[in-house]
């Protein structure tokens, strides 16, 4: 398995751009309870082309307007540089996962794990 793979089987139904962007957060800064296996790929450069691609893959859908919470307003949401945008708003901006976002990803994770 791999991280995309892992995301899609959490999502199957794609992601909104506010959720990716927390998510993308919330596996670069902590892998809890995420598979051993991936841990590798929850880097900066690994999670900025993997966001990228699931974007112009039109996995994350829906309005992106929130991308200027992040700082990453200035970049495509297909870019590679929204997402390094996104994970810098950690150090720039101290914003860290949405509590309600984190408790749902947390559950799928347990119930993914559980199967």
């Amino acid at each position: 398995m791999n991280l995309e793979s892992y995301i899609k089987s959490l999502f199957p139904d794609g992601l909104n751009y506010k959720d990716s962007a927390q998510l993308c957060i919330r596996l670069y800064s902590c892998v809890d309870d995420i598979p051993s296996e991936i841990h590798e790929e929850c880097n900066k450069n690994d999670l900025t082309k993997l966001f990228a691609k699931l974007s112009t893959d039109g996995y994350i859908t829906g309005d992106n307007s929130s991308s200027v919470l992040y700082g990453a307003s200035f970049h495509d949401v297909g870019t590679i540089g929204h997402w390094v945008e996104v994970i810098a708003s950690i150090y720039k901006k101290e914003l860290l996962v949405d509590g309600k976002f984190r408790e749902k990803l947390d559950e799928l994770i347990k119930l993914k794990n559980k199967n």
